[in-house]
């Protein structure tokens, strides 16, 4: 199994170094309204399809120690950095919960942006419908 994760973060960290001369200069957007302007006229792509990546080819949670669980989901999170997405976790979420999440992630549709990072939201802000369960939940 470990080949097999190192080939797939090789392939994240390949995806990554095709496409930064493409993502320097977007930034944090500071004013809501250019952001909004900018995502009223981009082009919607799934996820994994834009990455070409798809949940596929990661390995079931239940098959990784916590050390590998972890090593991928650093990686990914500089792949979506790397394409201009920031993601973020509630604190003290369990590394099996983030690798489920981002797995998902990958069936989302997102904004293309070309000026701004888009944050990917991983919690609707739905108490009661959080996916990180009462225990993780920021949003009470």
């Amino acid at each position: 199994m470990e080949k097999y994760i190192n080939q797939l973060i090789g392939d994240f960290q390949s995806s990554a170094d095709s496409v930064k001369d493409l993502m320097e200069g977007k930034v944090y957007p500071d004013a809501p309204e250019a952001l909004e302007a900018e995502v009223d006229q981009a082009h919607f792509i799934i996820l994994g399809e834009y990455l070409n990546i798809q949940p596929i080819q990661f390995p079931p949670v239940h098959q990784l120690s916590g050390d590998q669980i972890r090593k991928i989901e650093t990686n990914f999170t500089n792949l979506l950095k790397a394409y201009g997405f920031l993601i973020y976790f509630p604190p003290r979420v369990h590394q099996a919960l983030k690798y489920q999440t981002i797995v998902q992630l990958l069936s989302r549709e997102v904004p293309i942006l070309t000026s701004f990072y888009w944050h990917i939201a991983t919690c609707e802000y739905e108490p009661m419908r959080c996916p990180f369960g009462r225990e993780y939940c920021t949003c009470f």
